[in-house]
């Protein structure tokens, strides 16, 4: 039955996930390539770009319970409605979204990596780079009310952190049995809207949909850089090879981005650190 107003003042629901036996096996169609240089005239140098174009059908996923609530109750979609399990009083029990081959992905990029070693008298000294640049990032779904392309480059319509640039880049230095060093790491910034499941909004809060572009409560989360420490000293011992390392991670403390869609603590914890500087000690025997 079509649903018509749910009575539930909740702001929770609860979401049943889980397996399906008639799922499919996902494919990919995979183009990559990639070149490396490493002139002669300039010794301990190599540079390596990588582009890839990855497309997948078929992909497993969930239709999300925003998507099923707003199918139902906003464009009394009977298929979404059967997804919903109510009381005799209308109000919500549990909402049914387990995995389907409900969608298409596709992203495409720009890996690329610089190395230099260059050796002195007082030690050698090391940098690298490592940076990717994202071209797109798309993903289609299949819903009842038809397909919905999400542009998740720059956005974070996808619950993911996808910035059109982000690397890391370090600096050694050894000597004999010591070493030290620096890290920077670099998460570029991207634009967030209202939450991608809030139905009161067009196109659900997202920021861009199906190549248009939504502009309703759009804000910029800000880039994050984390800079790391580490030292370290290898000797050689009557009971083997001693090692001891020490470090300081997120050096300047930085706290990562607020993004209130985020699920956990208002921002997004496989992008960015959340523990703050710490101070960490490491000692190694090989016997």
């Amino acid at each position: 039955m079509t649903g018509s107003g749910s009575g539930d003042t909740g702001v929770q629901e609860l979401v049943r996930n889980g397996g399906n036996a008639n799922l499919q096996a996902e494919t990919a169609k995979e183009l990559t390539v990639g070149v490396v240089i490493q002139p002669s005239m300039v010794k301990n140098l190599s540079l390596t770009v990588d582009y890839y174009n990855i497309a997948i059908d078929n992909a497993i996923a969930t239709i999300g319970a925003a998507n099923i609530l707003n199918g139902c109750y906003n464009n009394g979609n009977d298929q979404y409605c059967a997804l919903i399990s109510r009381n005799n009083a209308g109000t919500i029990q549990a909402i049914n979204d387990v995995n389907q081959n409900t969608a298409q992905r596709s992203t495409a990029g720009l890996d690329f990596a610089v190395r230099y070693g260059l050796p002195t008298n007082v030690g050698r000294f090391g940098f690298s780079f490592d940076g990717n640049w994202l071209q797109k990032y798309d993903s289609t779904t299949k819903l009842a009310t038809g397909d919905q392309t999400i542009h998740a480059k720059d956005n974070y319509d996808l619950l993911l952190v996808l910035p059109s640039f982000r690397a890391n880049a370090g600096l050694d230095y050894s000597l004999s049995g010591f070493t030290a060093g620096i890290v920077g790491r670099y998460v570029g910034g991207f634009d967030e809207c209202s939450n991608p499941g809030d139905p009161t909004t067009s196109a659900g809060g997202l920021c861009t949909i199906d190549n248009n572009t939504q502009n309703q409560f759009r804000r910029r989360v800000s880039a994050y850089f984390q800079t790391d420490l580490h030292v370290g000293y290898a000797m050689n011992t009557a009971v083997g090879k001693t090692s001891i390392f020490a470090g300081i991670s997120n050096l300047f403390d930085v706290n990562p981005p607020y993004v209130y869609s985020a699920a956990l603590g208002s921002s997004d914890p496989s992008a960015y650190d959340y523990l703050g500087r710490y101070v960490y000690a490491r000692l190694q025997q090989k016997f």
